[in-house]
């Protein structure tokens, strides 16, 4: 692999990565929906994708009439794709920096601000909504301190969740998380794009006519 393929395969994967360490650097914790982190892995590996499958099956031909504008036609293509695979994805919340225990407390404060009689089973970590007839429960990511919250019944409305994520986002709010946990990761990202920047220096009059070759085919 050249150093532009290679630069190309790695920079979305150091963005996503710088993001996710300065989240976790922060002390805060996050939450967020299957359908945005669905999103974001999708830009992490969209240049592994680039310079896998695309690269494997480009459209020469469209390329020779259209030019450039083929890239543009096969990022709709993919943002299309992804797009199906959220509309498909199972609806739920994912909390960042607090474990599955940890989580049931605030879940519970945040459905009561939905449904007063919300009730918690502590020992299945589930919790009970009467009055919306909706039974939750928090899925732990081990051993990553980080889980998410989904429903046993389906078709549950987008606003439900919505106002459900507010509500745990507002419970949250004070709380911190061990921001140490985040090191590695941030150094991980430091050692790539350092790594990145030296294949730039190193090659950066072989990186800008590789790009020129792949960019006008």
């Amino acid at each position: 692999m050249d150093s532009f393929s290679l630069l190309l395969f790695l920079t979305p994967l150091l963005v996503y990565m710088a993001v996710t360490s300065l989240i976790r650097l922060s002390g805060n914790i996050h939450t967020t929906t299957a359908g945005r982190e669905i999103v974001a892995v999708a830009l992490a590996v969209s240049g592994m994708i680039t310079v896998g499958p695309v690269e494997l099956f480009f459209p020469m031909a469209a390329a020779s009439v259209f030019g450039p504008v083929v890239w543009g036609i096969l990022a709709l293509f993919y943002a299309l794709c992804v797009s199906l695979i959220v509309i498909g994805s199972t609806p739920k919340i994912i909390v960042y920096g607090i474990t599955a225990e940890e989580l049931l407390d605030p879940l519970l404060a945040a459905a009561r601000t939905l449904d007063q009689s919300a009730e918690a089973a502590r020992d299945g970590l589930q919790i009970y909504l009467p009055a919306s007839g909706v039974h939750l429960r928090i899925s732990p990511t081990l051993p990553s301190d980080h889980a998410s919250i989904l429903a046993f019944e389906e078709n549950i409305s987008p606003k439900f969740w919505h106002l459900l994520r507010i509500a745990l986002r507002d419970q949250l709010k004070s709380k911190r998380t061990n921001r140490y946990r985040g090191i590695p990761l941030a150094i991980a990202t430091l050692l790539l794009g350092l790594f990145l920047v030296l294949q730039v220096i190193q090659f950066d009059e072989k990186i800008a006519k590789s790009f020129q070759t792949w960019f006008w085919r």
